[in-house]
């Protein structure tokens, strides 16, 4: 697209960041270069370590590469803690600080000013597949007595009817899709005793050249910071002040700007720890038209017995 080109030769010059860092070499915690107090993850004082200059630069591929002038480092520029990459910590407060906010913010403002954002863009490039052709499951639940549904009830709403959720903000359409049936199920809890009956539609996704995101246990090692983005949004403190969905409606808009059209995201209310075929699947933007005309069969009825949520475990 052309405002991903137009970023990408943004980003891929030269940038020297003058900002002094400091991150706990115990811990990896991110803190204050001019603050003396001890480290507010773990406590320790000793083991402050400021990182000077960064330079950085993003090849038109989206691949990152990156040197500091001090400190030991991975591949990609990150310090690195027993030998390891420390990415959750800063992802975490990135997650946390977005879903603070109450009022929608300005995604152009957030990928500009946070490293973390910019990061996650160049992730996006180097984790994208193309191509789907898989069945996926979408549920619904309808009243006792209402009669048979058909394919076309299980289209998503009309423009300007979404409400907001895990990937729109309301202005925009969205599929949600799961890949099993178990897991569209237990996606559409029985709220109202109203509509005790709960019907599946299948959908079978037949497109060569779509850009998507898939969640794949390689994921952790191509796309560190993306893969903990899709779980920290899954397990974010109770708090009523928070809008869980601010990080994955980020995700949507970064994804529009690399042309990536369906993300996989796991499942906490299908239990996607014991389980990993727990995976949901959103359809974006100008794709949302095609696929939701890939129904396959007609409807069918699930069991309520089969539909109890699996014990979480806190």
């Amino acid at each position: 697209m052309e405002c991903d080109m137009f970023f990408t030769r943004w980003i891929r010059r030269k940038r020297t960041d003058n900002d002094p860092r400091a991150e706990c070499r115990a811990c990896g915690a991110s803190l204050d270069p001019s603050s003396a107090e001890p480290c507010p993850n773990c406590g320790r004082t000793d083991t402050k370590k400021v990182y000077k200059t960064v330079v950085a630069q993003v090849s038109a591929t989206g691949d990152i590469s990156g040197r500091k002038s001090i400190g030991r480092t991975g591949r990609s520029g990150q310090v690195l803690l027993h030998n390891r990459r420390t990415y959750h910590l800063s992802v975490q407060h990135f997650v946390e600080d977005l879903c603070k906010k109450r009022r929608c913010p300005n995604w152009w403002s957030v990928l500009l000013s946070r490293r973390v954002a910019r990061r996650l863009f160049v992730e996006l490039g180097r984790a994208v597949s193309t191509g789907i052709d898989a069945s996926y499951y979408r549920s619904r639940r309808f009243s006792a007595d209402a009669p048979a549904p058909t394919s076309s009830d299980f289209g998503p709403p009309p423009l300007g009817k979404q409400a907001e959720g895990r990937y729109t903000e309301g202005k925009q359409v969205v599929l949600y899709l799961c890949r099993t049936p178990k897991a569209a199920a237990l996606e559409n809890p029985l709220h109202d005793s109203g509509k005790p009956k709960l019907y599946i539609q299948e959908f079978h996704l037949l497109v060569p050249g779509l850009k998507f995101l898939r969640l794949t246990e390689d994921l952790e090692r191509t796309a560190p910071s993306l893969q903990y983005v899709l779980l920290e949004s899954e397990h974010l403190p109770e708090e009523s002040s928070l809008k869980p969905y601010r990080s994955t409606q980020f995700l949507a808009f970064l994804s529009r700007l690399r042309g990536i059209w369906a993300i996989e995201y796991p499942s906490v209310r299908a239990g996607y720890i014991d389980d990993p075929d727990a995976v949901n699947l959103v359809i974006l933007g100008p794709a949302v038209d095609e696929i939701k005309l890939m129904t396959r069969g007609d409807p069918f009825e699930y069991p309520l017995q089969k539909t109890q949520s699996p014990r979480i475990v806190s």
